[in-house]
């Protein structure tokens, strides 16, 4: 186990998810290795195997917000994003002001395509300027730069701006006018 859990910790995921398999196999009467092997899972792509043991943990620990972020976040990178939706809720009325579970429930709108509820629930995890500026952020990696901008001009209106809000405008205006 301790081996197990230095590899993970040392970034080797594939490793690790083999050394807790091999521990579950040599104990297989012994509690299931859920909490160690859902993230590694996740960490791999392997999501379905990932989202099964993240259901076991959370019937063992509904009340978790840190597994519900974490749960979600895999539903959602496995594009499963109404049950996403559906675990961040569920961790949001346990912990209604967990900001990350917030934030998370935020991105998972954004990724399913649903901006204005993004924006939503970005505005009340972080602000509307930081809400903007997230969004922005996002929409730059996304290529949709105009959609970029608006964001950024709407974050702006905040007194007084971020400095950071203004530098990324300032970073687009300028490479909008090298084109």
């Amino acid at each position: 186990m301790q081996t197990a859990k230095t590899v993970a910790s040392k970034g080797h995921a594939a490793e690790a998810v083999k050394l807790y398999e091999h521990v579950e196999q040599l104990d297989p009467i012994g509690e299931p290795l859920d909490a160690e092997l859902a993230p590694l899972y996740a960490d791999l792509g392997n999501h379905d195997a990932a989202i099964q043991r993240y259901n076991r943990i959370v019937q063992r620990s509904p009340d978790d917000s840190e597994l519900s972020n974490n749960f979600a976040w895999t539903l959602m990178e496995s594009g499963r994003f109404d049950q996403a939706i559906a675990e961040a809720t569920r961790g949001l009325q346990n912990d209604t002001g967990n900001r990350r579970l917030q934030s998370t429930l935020a991105m998972i709108h954004y990724r399913k395509g649903d901006s204005a509820a993004a924006l939503r629930h970005f505005s009340e995890a972080l602000g509307e300027s930081a809400a903007h500026h997230n969004l922005a952020v996002l929409e730059i990696d996304a290529g949709n730069v105009d959609s970029a901008r608006a964001h950024l001009q709407q974050a702006m209106q905040s007194a007084p701006p971020d400095a950071q809000t203004e530098t990324l405008l300032a970073a687009l205006d300028t490479a909008a006018s090298a084109r």
